[in-house]
């Protein structure tokens, strides 16, 4: 019974530590934010519970893996890497910026810190670590075969979209992991350990493992990441390299006669029937492939990322040692962007969220002291596992080259994009990094090492760090779904009838935005909804209030400065300049119209000082200045609104050229006869509306 227990522990504790791996990256849904909370939410809790279940690991195997970091100095300066690391977080959010997107942040980086302490737990036992390699390969099976499903047009959940590649649009798969690029960085990471467990692996095994590496090729190609194509190919070079050198310098742990000559031959043979199938069934694929990857410098994402570089750059010099803040780079970055970004990137409707090299914007948040220390996590993490792997030559050990060579994937693909901020790889690399020096840092086989008090005092920290994570996880998702809610209850707002009518729908927008934005205060969507919904409510004071907040969280944003300008516009409208709603005798409303126009012009004059390239700017300064009267400035307005509107190929241009002509040739009938002023109010009070602009981020 005593043995039965025992291993009915094991296998929970198993189980437990293995289901992240399945959980984190298979939370299918639509390509929304709210599906990315949903992933970083499961991430947080799975390593609470696995914090939580810590006790239970140890009494199950009576050993653990903190007594061996006494004896192993590397380790040692591991783990107090880690511990410094999650100190200077700490001190990044309380004295350099207290700012909510540094809390979330905040939350995010103790959540890979907590991963990491766990998973080298987890792994001291070669059971544990031998199966978390499987349901790995296994989940990245899945994913790679819902990609290949995806380039012959089945789709299981929502349409995705079609992703801008080169001079025109492809069917980039994205295996519902929100985006080709977050595909790409999961399959880097995953490919070569299952290159490697592959070739390590004997019999049946060695077959469905490469099977499995192939599908992992095909899914990446069909992203059309040039910088997952690129990376995977570096960090082959590496692992080879790696791998011819640990074979030789002594004697060869690898490449012996493993397997027969027939057996190699047939395994050869079918690897090059499938890729010749593939390769047919899909020949249009790989020929636009083909053709794609010689568009290189044409891609308008190619174009956008040096801004991205020098703005990151350039806030680097600013604070060099500590940076602005974690998390801070969205906020900081509109004031250092070049204004010739807005040729290829409109400010009025993307934000940019990230600088497309996570060292650049680690740097640029945390400083050269945080990069610092995640380059000596990721030395020493290295040292450890070439260290073992060199001295304990084993044909088994050689799958720590695999692992390695995922952490190498993702590090190098992150120099042009930033794929660790996306919940499955980073939880791919901090896992590994936990992993691989669990294991190669594990007891040696049969030491037990008996649980002392000296060795449980991490556990206050563990359970105080996972009770963090369960009531940050819970706070950020409980507020992302009001606002996701308060959003759909808005959207639901039926134009056609009147504000009594919607009243109830109204309501319960409002309610759900504000408690969200209470629990979740850094979500830009949460701000801009409330401006949104009191709009349509013609409460155009809250809407200012609204969108004055969102300007205060995302500082020098032009669509906020936008928005400010129209609601202002839209207040003075209501209060008098139309004479709707109110008494022609008021004059004293008059005047406050024209205090709000002159507060609508100053918002857009700072959106054009930002972006001078914005058509939809110089037609709301036109429309600012026609209503204080200045027709000249109007005129000259409306006119670069239109020579502007005329050099972008957008969609609704012509639209946008009507308006403005709309308003120059009320200017023209005006001074052609000035006595008419009726005719001229009346083509006014009928101009085209504006209206609020949602955004979204890069």
């Amino acid at each position: 019974m005593n043995a039965f227990l025992i291993r009915s522990g094991q296998r929970l504790c198993e189980m437990l530590f293995l289901l992240p791996v399945f959980l984190v990256p298979l939370v299918f849904a639509s390509f929304t934010i709210h599906t990315i909370v949903i992933k970083e939410t499961v991430f947080h809790y799975t390593t609470a519970y696995c914090l939580f279940a810590l006790p239970l690991l140890w009494f199950f195997n009576k050993r653990s893996t903190i007594g061996s970091i006494a004896r192993n100095r590397m380790m040692g300066s591991f783990v107090f890497t880690l511990v410094i690391l999650a100190v200077y977080l700490f001190f990044s959010y309380f004295f350099i910026s207290s700012h909510p997107r540094s809390f979330h942040m905040l939350v995010r980086w103790m959540a890979f810190v907590l991963l990491t302490l766990v998973s080298i737990e987890y792994a001291a036992c070669p059971r544990r670590f031998q199966l978390y390699l499987f349901v790995n390969v296994i989940t990245a099976a899945l994913v790679s075969a819902y990609a290949i499903l995806q380039v012959n047009g089945i789709e299981w959940f929502l349409e995705w979209p079609a992703w801008d590649w080169g001079v025109g649009a492809a069917r980039r798969v994205n295996s519902s992991l929100g985006n080709p690029d977050f595909l790409a960085g999961y399959l880097v990471a995953l490919a070569p350990v299952t290159l490697i467990f592959a070739i390590v692996q004997r019999g049946g095994w060695r077959v469905v493992l490469s099977t499995v590496f192939l599908m992992e090729v095909a899914a990446l190609l069909f992203s059309y990441s040039r910088g997952g194509w690129l990376t995977l190919y570096v960090t082959f070079l590496i692992l080879f390299a790696a791998l011819t050198y640990v074979n030789w310098a002594r004697d060869p742990v690898l490449l012996r006669a493993a397997i027969g000559l027939r057996t190699a031959g047939a395994v050869l043979i079918g690897c090059a029937v499938l890729g010749a199938v593939l390769i047919y069934s899909m020949w249009s694929e790989v020929e636009a492939a083909l053709y794609r990857f010689s568009q290189l410098g044409e891609g308008a994402s190619v174009a956008t990322r040096p801004y991205f570089w020098e703005g990151a750059y350039k806030m680097t010099m600013d604070r060099p040692l500590t940076g602005f803040g974690l998390g801070m780079f969205a906020v900081f970055f509109p004031q250092y962007r070049a204004k010739d970004l807005t040729a290829y990137l409109p400010f009025k409707e993307w934000f940019v969220e990230h600088a497309h090299n996570e060292y650049l914007e680690i740097t640029s948040e945390m400083g050269l002291i945080g990069l610092a220390l995640f380059a000596i996590v990721i030395v020493l993490t290295i040292l450890i596992v070439w260290n073992y792997v060199t001295r304990r030559r084993a044909r088994e050990n050689l799958v720590l080259l695999g692992l390695l060579g995922g952490i190498v994937g993702i590090l190098l693909h992150n120099m042009v994009t930033v794929t660790l901020r996306h919940t499955p790889t980073a939880f791919l690399l901090w896992s590994f990094i936990g992993v691989s020096v669990g294991y190669a840092t594990r007891p040696d086989s049969g030491q037990a090492t008996p649980i002392t008090r000296s060795r449980l005092w991490p556990l206050p920290v563990y359970f105080a760090g996972a009770l963090f994570l369960l009531i940050m996880a819970t706070r950020f998702y409980v507020g992302d779904c009001m606002i996701e809610k308060g959003g759909k209850n808005l959207s639901n707002i039926r134009q056609g009838q009147s504000l009594s009518q919607n009243r109830r729908r109204m309501e319960e927008s409002l309610v759900m935005l504000h408690r969200g934005r209470r629990y979740y205060p850094d979500c830009v969507r949460a701000y801009t909804q409330l401006g949104l919904a009191y709009s349509i409510a013609l409460d155009f004071p809250q809407a200012r209030n609204a969108f004055q907040e969102l300007d205060n969280l995302q500082k020098r944003f032009t669509s906020t400065a936008m928005n400010l300008c129209i609601t202002c516009l839209k207040l003075a409208d209501y209060i008098g300049s139309r004479k709707q709603y109110l008494p022609p005798d008021m004059e004293m409303f008059i005047s406050l119209a024209l205090d709000c126009t002159q507060e609508a012009k100053t918002w857009i004059l700072k959106a054009i000082d930002d972006d001078p390239h914005s058509p939809s700017y110089y037609h709301l300064l036109g429309r600012c200045e026609l209503t204080l009267g200045a027709l000249d400035a109007a005129e000259t307005a409306f006119q670069k609104a239109i020579r502007l509107e005329s050099k972008r190929n957008a969609p609704n241009m012509k639209k946008l050229i009507q308006d403005n002509q709309h308003f120059l040739d009320i200017i023209q009938n005006y001074r052609s006869d000035p006595s008419n002023s009726g005719a001229a109010k009346k083509a006014l009070d009928s101009s085209p509306s504006i209206e609020i602009m949602e955004i979204q981020p890069d």
